[in-house]
């Protein structure tokens, strides 16, 4: 992991380091299992997590963005920054994390919906949701209707 080129944050004690790599990588470094984040210390290296832990499914770099040449280079942060003594890494794939500089461990996970458009699943998930509800709808407009009519022939 070249640290030369992402991010690297410091704890307020100072006695833990950690280094993000690149925020551009290759499809296929995706789904190994190569180091995207790892936390130092006195010691050497304590904690680390892969792209697969992490952005399993980043996104395709946009048409006006700048960045590296070629259709198989990803972005799998947006944002990565330190806030007190954790890290929050908002990721392209689903979920926003919140590490701790103090142990290395994921403090807060949570589900960025912005992300859910990018997946294909989530549009079909949609469209079942629609139609599920327009459904539901008919059937009940046709019992009302069933239930007026039912009233009126007894009551006529």
């Amino acid at each position: 992991m070249p640290v030369w080129l992402g991010p690297i944050f410091l704890s307020n004690d100072g006695k833990v380091v950690a280094a993000a790599s690149w925020k551009f990588l290759q499809f296929d470094t995706a789904k190994s299992g190569e180091t995207c984040l790892q936390f130092w210390n006195k010691d050497g290296n304590f904690k680390s997590y892969s792209f697969s832990e992490i952005a399993s499914d980043p996104r395709r770099l946009g048409w006006f963005e700048v960045g590296p040449i070629g259709s198989f280079w990803r972005v799998w942060y947006e944002t990565a920054e330190q806030v007190e003594d954790s890290i929050q890494v908002s990721t392209t794939d689903l979920y926003e994390y919140t590490f701790s500089m103090e142990d290395g461990r994921i403090v807060n996970q949570t589900l960025l919906i912005v992300n859910l458009v990018r997946k294909p699943w989530a549009w079909g998930l949609l469209l079942v949701l629609l139609v599920g509800l327009i459904l539901l709808r008919r059937r009940v407009r046709k019992r009302k209707l069933l239930a007026k009519a039912d009233f009126e022939i007894r009551d006529g």
